[in-house]
């Protein structure tokens, strides 16, 4: 036999014998691509036959992985709200306020919010208006409400004047001007108050700066503009209590002293009658205002800690003469426009 059709031979031997090895490499390995998709076959008919006798193990199998992403994801997002979540509750039990400075060791006496501001503002800091974040507050407690119209009073005395503003003659004089229908045995601010209004409930006043406030955050929520004067601000309980709506006219009982000490010596009440036999100065020391409400609140929108006792608002900046316009007649005109003008920041 010719070598060319010898190799030729020998070579077509060789393609056969690797034809044959790679067959039987295949019947081993079960079939190349058959056999992959029969034990696949096989694989997912026991892996259903195992799901379909135990169910709960298989979804908590299958959810494991996405639950534990899943809890993880809510712990760290609790872990970075944790800070906000309390100062909020903080907020909306105690109020929206970091720092309060009050006077204590001289009872009567506020702060003298003037200065206080100077001195505020001669701090050196890196960082500009960094301490002018604060407002100055009165509050005055234990004061009494009555409703106008529930009052056994003549028209006269329930009808504001042209510019909006209520004659509280009567509280102090009578129905009839000549004290016949008050009680001489009760205290000289409140014997013409109690039987002819009958009806009261208790609130603490609290005077506020509306605007220093907003700019401050505090109240973050507020819904009203600066309180107008002769006008207030009142707590829904307190409304409820005794059947007052929005725009009704009230008055308010207040035992301004010994919280306006300071605001009564630089109108020199005490000086002036200290020397006057005919009056008696304690008639001063409770104010009765009427005035009307402005607005009824369902909350006080962080601006006072979440407790049961009644409130209301009422405007810083007005709030001196307000209690001047509403000062016993007894005292003279000089010195109830002296008090009108006292600034309450140099008090």
């Amino acid at each position: 036999m010719p070598p060319k059709v010898l190799r030729g031979l020998q070579e077509g031997d060789s393609d056969d014998e690797d034809v044959s090895k790679d067959d039987k490499k295949k019947n081993k390995d079960g079939g190349g691509i058959k056999g992959s998709m029969q034990r696949m076959t096989m694989y997912l008919s026991f892996t259903t036959r195992e799901m379909k006798r135990r169910k709960l193990s298989c979804c908590l199998g299958c959810c494991s992985c996405w639950l534990v992403v899943f809890c993880m994801a809510i712990l760290l997002s609790l872990l970075d709200n944790v800070p906000a979540i309390f100062l909020r509750l903080a907020e909306v039990e105690k109020g929206e306020i970091d720092l309060q400075i009050m006077s204590e060791k001289r009872f009567g006496y506020s702060i003298n919010y003037r200065q206080m501001k100077q001195e505020l503002a001669g701090i050196e800091t890196n960082q500009k208006n960094r301490y002018s974040y604060h407002s100055p507050r009165i509050i005055i407690p234990s004061n009494f409400m009555f409703k106008l119209s529930a009052c056994k009073l003549d028209e006269m005395w329930k009808t504001p004047n042209s510019d909006g503003y209520y004659d509280s003659t009567w509280a102090y004089k009578g129905n009839k001007g000549d004290e016949s229908d008050c009680m001489m045995n009760i205290g000289i601010s409140l014997r013409c108050v109690v039987p002819l209004c009958r009806e009261a409930s208790k609130f603490t006043l609290h005077v506020i700066d509306t605007r220093r406030e907003q700019r401050m955050g505090f109240g973050k929520s507020w819904p009203y503009g600066p309180i107008p004067k002769g006008q207030i601000i009142m707590d829904l309980a307190l409304a409820r209590n005794l059947k007052i709506r929005e725009g009704d006219g009230v008055v308010l009982s207040s035992r301004v002293m010994p919280y306006l000490t300071e605001a009564f010596s630089q109108a020199r009440i005490y000086e002036k009658h200290s020397k006057n036999t005919t009056s008696n100065l304690s008639e001063f020391f409770v104010v009765n205002m009427v005035v009307r409400v402005a607005a009824i609140a369902p909350e006080s929108y962080g601006k006072l800690p979440n407790e049961r006792e009644s409130w209301i608002f009422m405007e810083y900046s007005t709030f001196m003469e307000q209690i001047a316009n509403h000062m016993s007649p007894s005292m003279d005109q000089d010195t109830r426009q002296q008090l009108a003008a006292v600034d309450p920041e140099d008090c």
